[in-house]
C-alpha cells in the first residue's frame, strides 16, 4: 500500500510517505538509534521505499524494501531496524517493541498508542522532504487537522 498525504492531492504529483536513506544504516552510530526518519516525497510507481505492508496479526506496518517496521521513536515516525537492537549498545530510550498502528478511515488518520497516550502521524507543512512527526492528542479536534490526514492506496500485484 501507499500512504498518501491527503492535502497534496491537488498537486501535479501527489506526495506519499517515504523512508529511503541508504547512508544512515552504514554509520557506526546507527546501532545506538536504529531508525530511518520518514518524510514526504513525490509518488513514484513501484518504488519499494514508498510501499508498505500492513500485518494484521501484530498490527504492524513494514516497508517493502527492507521489511523494517514503521515505528514511533522520539516524536518521529520512521523505520526501525529491530534486528540491530542490542541491550548493551542501543539507547535505553529506544523502544524495543514494534509500534501497533490503526487507521481511522472516518477521519483518515494514522494513529498509535504509547504508554497510554494516543498519537497521530502528521507533517507541519505539506511539501516535499517534510519529515513526519507523531503528535499526542486527547480529543477529536486534533483529527480535523488537514496535515494529519492520510489516504491509503492499495496496490495489487499479479504474480
Amino acid at each position: 500500500m501507499y500512504i498518501h498525504a491527503e492535502e497534496s492531492n491537488s498537486e501535479a504529483t501527489p506526495l506519499v510517505l517515504s523512508c529511503e536513506n541508504t547512508w544512515r544504516p552504514t554509520r557506526s552510530w546507527f546501532r545506538r538509534w536504529p531508525l530511518i526518519p520518514c518524510y514526504l516525497d513525490e509518488w513514484t510507481k513501484e518504488d519499494k521505499n514508498q510501499e508498505f505492508i500492513y500485518k494484521e496479526d501484530g498490527k504492524t506496518i513494514s516497508d517493502v524494501e527492507r521489511e523494517w517496521k514503521l515505528c514511533h521513536q522520539g516524536g518521529l515516525m520512521g523505520l526501525c531496524d529491530y534486528a540491530s537492537v542490542t541491550w548493551w549498545y542501543t539507547s535505553r530510550w529506544f523502544t524495543r517493541t514494534a509500534t501497533e498502528w490503526s487507521y481511522e478511515s472516518a477521519t483518515q488518520t494514522l494513529e498509535t498508542t504509547k504508554r497510554g497516550t494516543k498519537y497521530l502521524a502528521k507533517v507541519y507543512k505539506v511539501k516535499k522532504w517534510q519529515r513526519t512527526y507523531m503528535k499526542p492528542f486527547s480529543d477529536d479536534t486534533a483529527r480535523e487537522d488537514g496535515k494529519a490526514k492520510w489516504r491509503l492506496e492499495y496496490c495489487w500485484k499479479n504474480f
